[in-house]
């Protein structure tokens, strides 16, 4: 239900802040990492941002820090979550203030006391790939026979749904023909392919080609195989009860990125060049694909 919404830093720093947000957790017995911040002295109103894993973090470190240096009417501390099913949960709980996701939760908006004000630009660019060894014997759908997919949680739109949703087009039997490994991120289906524990993976596009170029040795042992046509970018929620005036100094400057040199950099790890004002309307393409999708996996 929910996506992977962001394009990934360099692969080799990813990794460390990965591992050390993950002892941060462990040791301190919790299950999300929060970033510490020193005491707010100005009484501005703290609003919680919600990122669906630790890997996350590091690619919307610019975004939040722009627009913490811009907002004179509030303050935006990080959650980022453990895993999917802490995320979703936290999102039903309206636990975040504001957060940017993609799949059938987006559908869901209004009833989980939210409101769908904007998305991501660059619809073109969501789309998912399938991957395997460049020594692999896969040339064609049907060699997948037998063969074991690894992706993302089972209600993830770019990591699970969309490359299913492509295999079966293309005359795969995704319920019976292959075997699936679900991994936590895009990243661990890179690696189970790299380190031959699957024979093919899927991951979001901009995901796999960035980690293939920075890190050269998995570019050089894996290779994209097929790419998933495009599909509606991630929603902006914000929650319905939030100030209306900060809710609309919060939105002015996620609308007006692009528009200065500090926000188009900010926009460079989300693999994005804008956001966009959106509606629940916007999102027509998103249930039209998923109505299809489940009547598919239902049969």
């Amino acid at each position: 239900m929910i996506d992977n919404v962001f394009s990934w830093l360099k692969c080799h720093l990813l990794f460390s802040w990965t591992g050390i947000l993950l002892l941060t957790s462990c040791n301190g017995h919790h299950e999300n990492y929060e970033p510490r911040f020193s005491p707010d002295s100005s009484n501005k109103k703290v609003l919680v941002f919600g990122l669906p894993n630790l890997s996350s973090y590091e690619d919307c470190d610019l975004f939040i820090k722009h627009l913490n240096k811009n907002l004179t009417t509030a303050k935006i501390h990080v959650l980022a979550c453990s895993n999917a099913d802490d995320y979703q949960d936290k999102l039903k709980k309206r636990v975040f203030d504001f957060t940017i996701i993609n799949g059938s939760l987006v559908l869901d908006a209004e009833q989980n006391g939210y409101a769908i004000v904007g998305k991501m630009g660059d619809d073109d660019k969501y789309r998912s790939v399938i991957f395997v060894r460049r020594d692999s014997a896969i040339n064609k759908f049907s060699d997948l026979t037998g063969k074991t997919l690894t992706t993302s949680g089972p209600n993830a739109l770019a990591g699970t749904i969309m490359p299913l949703f492509f295999l079966y087009k293309n005359g795969v039997d995704v319920k019976r023909d292959i075997k699936r490994l679900y991994a936590p991120s895009f990243e661990s289906t890179i690696m189970n392919v790299y380190l031959g524990r699957c024979s093919a993976g899927a991951s979001k596009r901009a995901v796999a080609m960035d980690m293939f170029i920075q890190r050269p040795e998995i570019g050089a042992k894996l290779m994209i195989k097929w790419e998933t046509p495009p599909l509606i970018n991630n929603a902006l929620f914000i929650r319905n009860d939030m100030d209306t005036m900060i809710a609309s100094e919060l939105t002015k400057l996620i609308f007006a990125l692009q528009d200065n040199e500090e926000g188009r950099r900010a926009l460079i790890p989300l693999d994005v060049s804008k956001f966009e004002k959106a509606t629940s309307e916007t999102y027509k393409p998103l249930r039209d694909f998923l109505t299809e999708y489940n009547a598919v996996m239902k049969r």
